[in-house]
């Protein structure tokens, strides 16, 4: 938080609004939602992902432009859509370098032997069909590097927006681009790495791209690996934001293309906007709204960013002197003053981001955050899957046992409150819990009533399937 909003709190509230950058996507008249639908309806046909009985069609939105609908009734836990990347690869900004071909990061790298200059980490990834385009085009370019880059792995995926199929482009031109200072760096490093090797056209084309992933992009997690990769998924870059979306999505492996399978985390009745989130779900409206000021360039205005409390939980709320909570007066106005609930004091946004940059040492958090306050939920959500992360829990004493099942029930209470649905982090947290109970149970460890309960409930009730 303090990272993010320490360089807006000076500033004026005068960033677009959610429907503003909608408006900037294009708001589009029947006819071009129809071409719209029908290029995607091609595009997924051709791919072998489109079947006749299709839930969604592309409309318009009453304050969010362009976006994706239901056409019926779609149960929770139902397939809503899968979509197949268009272009997908390494992340511009990411740290790691890993093979081209697997996203291995674990293996010794080497150069490809044909000299396209890419990094790979066995022969049979090299030579994996995926890689012939790039690797012919790299290679007409006639690059002077000596071993693999990690500078022509980075830009990679702007690279491969370059050798597109017309069909391909064709659906990338229909999705909007943000401009803006992002787009011109990575533009710019591309330039740099391929200097005049690029007509105006490809420069163009690569802008747009550049945008098009700035504003709509994925990140794909790939199972266990601390690397991930960047994703344009036709479709899903056009469903909006929503604080509380009604949608959860997974990846399926490299075999089966990176998939992106789009599952509806609650009832989603016919004619409703399909959701997503573009941030955690846990964290607090100044939190989340800053992220996407920073990330997606619009502020959110959602039910819940207008909801000071965040239907009841209060997420973001801090300490008064009188120790009661506080809460913004106008939770979309990056500079309001918060009031206490109860002895009506005021302190500004400022005095509040500045308290909760200096808070170094957990001890001084009781002081100023109240236990629910969403900097107190994530200490309390990584303290869950640090220690229930090995397979088995003989170490854990019978206490922190409690205490864990505790802190899981409260977490599983909130996210009930907040309306989110059977997200996958629902899910994961309920197997956790499960792992606890069983533990509890093998050690005989005595739980009152309600917490056992409460236990029970979870684990049956919210224990979800992948």
């Amino acid at each position: 938080l303090a990272v993010l909003m320490s360089g807006l709190i000076s500033l004026h509230p005068t960033f677009p609004s959610l429907a503003t950058w909608e408006a900037r996507r294009g708001r589009t008249d029947a006819g071009s939602r129809s071409d719209m639908t029908d290029v995607l309806e091609a595009k997924l046909t051709k791919r072998g992902r489109f079947r006749g009985d299709r839930k969604w069609t592309i409309s318009q939105s009453g304050t969010c432009g362009r976006g994706v609908f239901a056409t019926c009734d779609i149960a929770s836990g139902e397939l809503v859509f899968a979509d197949l990347p268009i272009l997908h690869g390494p992340k511009q900004s990411c740290d790691l370098v890993a093979c081209t071909s697997c996203s291995d990061i674990t293996r010794p790298l080497r150069k490809c032997s044909r000299n396209c200059h890419l990094p790979f980490c066995s022969e049979r990834c090299e030579n994996d069909e995926s890689h012939n385009k790039e690797c012919c085009y790299l290679r007409s370019l006639n690059l002077t590097e000596e071993e693999w880059s990690p500078h022509i792995f980075r830009a990679l995926t702007l690279i491969r927006s370059l050798l597109m199929t017309d069909d391909d482009r064709e659906v990338v031109k229909h999705l909007h681009a943000n401009r803006g200072k992002q787009v011109d760096i990575q533009v710019s490093s591309l330039l740099s790495l391929l200097g005049n090797k690029l007509t105006e056209t490809d420069v163009s084309w690569v802008r747009h791209c550049s945008g098009v992933l700035d504003g709509t992009a994925f990140e794909i997690e790939l199972e266990d690996s601390a690397n991930s990769l960047k994703g344009l998924f036709p479709l899903s870059a056009l469903m909006n934001h929503n604080c509380v979306p009604n949608t959860r999505h997974f990846y399926t492996d490299r075999a089966d293309g990176y998939r992106m399978v789009v599952v509806a985390s609650r009832f989603i009745p016919r004619g409703e906007q399909i959701f997503t989130s573009y941030c955690p779900l846990l964290w607090g409206t100044s939190l989340r709204r800053t992220f996407l000021l920073h990330t997606k360039h619009f502020q959110c205005e959602c039910e819940r960013c207008q909801d000071a409390s965040e239907f009841g939980t209060n997420l973001q709320a801090v300490k008064c002197s009188c120790e009661k909570i506080m809460l913004p007066e106008d939770p979309t106005n990056f500079n309001s003053e918060w009031k206490c609930e109860d002895c009506g004091g005021l302190r500004s946004a400022k005095h509040n981001i500045m308290v909760q940059k200096s808070l170094q040492n957990p001890n001084e958090l009781d002081k100023f955050l109240p236990e629910g306050n969403y900097i107190r939920i994530q200490m309390k959500i990584d303290e869950v899957f640090k220690k229930t992360k090995r397979m088995h829990l003989e170490d854990i004493t019978e206490e922190e046992l409690r205490n864990i099942s505790h802190d899981c029930i409260m977490i599983l209470k909130l996210i009930v409150q907040l309306k989110l649905g059977n997200t996958r982090f629902k899910g994961r947290l309920c197997e956790r819990l499960s792992k606890v109970y069983r533990e509890m149970n093998r050690k005989g460890v005595h739980m009152d009533s309600q917490v056992e309960h409460d236990a029970v409930t979870g684990a049956r009730v919210y224990n979800l399937p992948k």
